[in-house]
């Protein structure tokens, strides 16, 4: 009894198992403390972005809640999809875990379960075993093997696709972007059409409305979005299931200052859109545009 007292001691640090205890547990820690570390990359991308930088309070990531999120103006707290986890003493600062950090907590939750770590999680949550699990989030694209973002996700999701089976976990961000949107939501759902009949389980975010009216069509597939105060946008914190999200871009637009004229075209467009490769016809096709005229070579 003694040296399995001794062994387990040297399991134990503080009031964790150490991840010496088994070269498996090892293995999944180090996978965990890798995802830790790309979410942390990809929030100080997004902090870093020029795209963002009036949106940023402070050029900074940290942990709210045992949650990655960025310091974000409060004026502009609807500016950025994602959950509010905190807001300052003072109320200037929202601190904002982004749509794209809470596909990757999915994946990182499920490696904390089956390294028998706590999850900050509601007591009788289900969480399901995988033998694999795969990812393709983020931009991989590469100047070095002339890869675009289009073909770097592509590539990847390849390698996934033959991979996937059963007992699988499969995580796609904005899967079919970077592309034409028809051409892109139509081989976005023949990948979700795959990857179902492959038995894995697929967790995907999209602003593409066709993919979600296919998830509507097709039975094995769910809708789901973050709710929203329909006047101010501000999130609710609340998941609901069979149910699609709207993007609201041109209320966001109208927001910022977009000329009025502007968005009503905008939203003309909209309802006059069709599909099934139907022309869509719009104003400026009917305008007389005066051209500029070629230029000569000087003599």
């Amino acid at each position: 009894m003694k040296d399995l007292e001794d062994e387990i001691n040297l399991a134990i640090e503080g009031n964790i198992v150490s991840s010496k205890a088994s070269a498996k547990l090892q293995k999944v820690r180090k996978k965990i403390e890798i995802v830790e570390k790309r979410i942390e990359q990809k929030l100080q991308n997004f902090v870093d972005s020029v795209k963002y930088k009036n949106y940023i309070q402070d050029f900074f990531i940290s942990k709210r809640n045992d949650k990655y999120v960025i310091p974000v103006k409060s004026v502009y707290k609807n500016m950025i999809t994602g959950n509010i986890v905190d807001t300052s003493s003072t109320g200037f600062t929202v601190f904002i875990e982004p749509k794209t950090v809470a596909l990757k907590t999915v994946g990182l939750l499920t490696l904390m379960t089956q390294s028998g770590l706590h999850v900050p999680a509601k007591k009788g949550t289900d969480m399901v075993l995988f033998e694999r699990i795969f990812t393709d989030v983020g931009d991989q694209q590469s100047i070095e093997q002339s890869l675009s973002t289009f073909s770097a996700h592509i590539k990847n999701i390849i390698n996934i696709m033959n991979k996937a089976k059963y007992s699988t976990l499969v995580l796609i961000d904005e899967i079919g972007t970077g592309t034409n949107p028809s051409e892109g939501s139509a081989l976005a759902a023949a990948i979700l059409d795959d990857l179902y009949r492959s038995g894995a389980i697929t967790v995907v975010t999209t602003h593409y409305s066709e993919i979600k009216e296919y998830s509507n069509q097709h039975v094995g597939f769910e809708n789901g979005c973050m709710e929203f105060e329909a006047e101010t946008l501000k999130p609710l914190y609340v998941l609901s299931i069979g149910k699609s999200g709207k993007s609201n871009a041109l209320w966001i637009a109208k927001r910022l200052g977009m000329k009025k004229k502007v968005l009503e075209t905008a939203d003309k467009y909209k309802r006059n859109k069709t599909c099934n490769n139907k022309i869509i016809k719009y104003e400026i096709d009917n305008c007389d545009l005066e051209l500029p005229k070629k230029k000569r070579k000087d003599n």
